[in-house]
């Protein structure tokens, strides 16, 4: 309906994923499944748009269970844990 509902930033980093740097909600739109389907319009872009693409990937702060869980909940996998940072991945199937 036009209505802004949050933002994302991403850009392709050198191993062909598609790194999201930002990812926000208005605290209207939060768990209504805008998520999911970010997610699935990165991934349409990828295989459309990228040779060899891999998937996504993006760094989630531990503290921030909302969006650890979204990942999760969206079929990233952890790659690497840190001591403040989750990085993720959700490879192309």
């Amino acid at each position: 309906e036009g209505e802004r509902v949050g933002y994302v930033s991403f850009g392709l980093k050198p191993d062909k994923t598609i790194y999201i740097y930002i990812l926000a909600f208005e605290k209207h739109a939060q768990r209504q499944g805008f998520a999911s389907k970010v997610f699935e319009s990165l991934l349409e872009y990828g295989r459309e748009k990228v040779e060899g693409f891999r998937g996504l990937s993006a760094t989630v702060h531990k503290i921030n269970h909302a969006a650890v869980n979204a990942a999760k909940k969206n079929g990233f996998q952890e790659v690497k844990e840190r001591s403040k940072y989750i990085d993720f991945l959700r490879p192309i199937s």
